[in-house]
């Protein structure tokens, strides 16, 4: 085998093929222009800035979040307040209504109870008013009517009709006025004119021992005026004055004792609404 020393001239290509292909490409693209450098310190200035700016809004929506919340609280809480006052609201206007309701069914029963109280009040006084110390204060009977209250329905007053001993003019004056005291108020019941009757009786009954005494009176001085024998006549003539009077004291006798009517003497009665 032969080898030959000589040198051959061969052209070799210093060139590299790659690089000049990625030279080739990047020159044929558009040149993007580069970004301006950064300030460190500028960068760090704008964060800054930035998060300077930032504060009045944070807090700004903090206080929002915090009013925002107490109106959800608030409002929580008048809604229960709200519900506690209906809820108040209609157990009271349930309570009004059942009253009502009970004036509805009663109304009537009250206003009757009302009207007998005023008319027992009425009757009573005048009754006490006119009887002065004649008659006794009101004695009042209650009855409880549907709303619970108490109303007088009925009444008594007792009065003096005893007569004064020894005194016919006194009497009367006395009779009289428990006749108006009886007969006082705008309806008088059937005891108060019962009461006024007894009183009339008793009037005329004075009335006519008034007028015996001033019979008597009379009598006795027509006999001082005459002369008086020394000796009574046999057959005396009849005094009227003295029969009139012994008869009314035995009838008097009679009533005081009950037998009439078979009660007990009344010196005092009652008047009655």
């Amino acid at each position: 085998m032969f080898i030959s020393h000589t040198p051959s001239n061969l052209p070799v290509s210093t060139a590299n093929v790659a690089a000049e292909s990625i030279a080739n490409d990047v020159s044929l693209k558009p040149r993007i222009p580069e970004a301006p450098p950064t300030n460190p310190s500028s960068s760090s200035k704008h964060s800054t800035d930035f998060s300077e700016q930032n504060k009045p809004n944070l807090l700004e929506s903090l206080i929002q979040d915090k009013t925002i919340k107490e109106q959800a609280e608030n409002s929580s809480e008048e809604s229960s307040n709200d519900q506690k006052d209906n809820s108040d609201s209609k157990e009271i206007i349930n309570n009004a209504t059942g009253e009502q309701e009970l004036d509805r069914v009663e109304q009537q029963e009250v206003a009757s109870l009302q009207a007998r109280d005023r008319e027992v009040r009425a009757h009573e006084s005048a009754h006490s008013s006119v009887g002065g110390s004649l008659a006794g204060s009101p004695n009042l009977n209650f009855t409880s009517g549907p709303d619970g209250k108490r109303y007088a329905t009925s009444g008594d007053v007792s009065i003096d009709i005893s007569k004064v001993a020894n005194d016919p003019s006194a009497t009367i004056a006395k009779l009289q006025q428990v006749q108006r005291a009886a007969l006082a108020p705008s309806q008088p019941s059937s005891q108060d004119r019962k009461v006024a009757a007894i009183a009339s009786a008793g009037i005329s009954d004075a009335q006519v021992e008034l007028s015996l005494e001033r019979l008597e009176n009379l009598d006795k001085s027509k006999q001082a005026g005459e002369t008086q024998p020394d000796s009574k006549p046999e057959n005396e003539p009849l005094n009227p004055v003295k029969a009139i009077r012994e008869s009314r004291a035995l009838e008097k006798k009679f009533e005081d004792s009950g037998a009439l009517e078979n009660q007990s003497p009344l010196n005092q009665l009652s008047l009655i609404a």
